[in-house]
């Protein structure tokens, strides 16, 4: 016959110290899991907000003001934090059909982070380039 109830209880005390080592780790690979897919949505939110405004911008009848409107409606909808765009050339409505419109937005990442863990400091880009129609 075999003796369980003694060895049963020194596995227990392995098992606690097992789980107290491996817990902290395991949180911090959870938490820069999640940390990473919030700046992959926030730069898939970027490319949203780039895509939509170069669309209004080659419009023959776009302005400026329509731009600008749209590309603050999609900020707020993927709720943006302090999102900029910028267009190139600045004014739009005198371009020739053809002429190359270039959209860039821009967002800090540590204003975007899902639990402010600072692993990422710098800022998210990105462009779009449409032709004028």
């Amino acid at each position: 016959m075999y003796r369980v109830n003694g060895n049963r209880r020194s596995r227990r005390g392995v098992a606690t110290v097992e789980l107290a080592v491996c817990i902290p780790a395991i949180i911090a690979l959870v938490m820069g899991t999640l940390e990473c897919t919030t700046m992959i949505f926030v730069q898939q939110s970027l490319q949203v907000v780039a895509y939509e405004t170069a669309r209004i911008a080659i419009r023959p009848e776009g302005k400026n003001a329509d731009v600008v409107s749209r590309a603050n409606q999609v900020i707020a909808e993927r709720r943006l934090v302090d999102a900029s765009v910028s267009l190139s050339p600045s004014d739009i409505e005198s371009l020739a059909p053809g002429a190359p419109i270039t959209v860039t937005v821009r967002a800090p990442a540590n204003r975007n982070s899902a639990m402010n863990l600072r692993f990422f400091t710098n800022s998210l880009q990105t462009t779009a380039t449409m032709n004028k129609e």
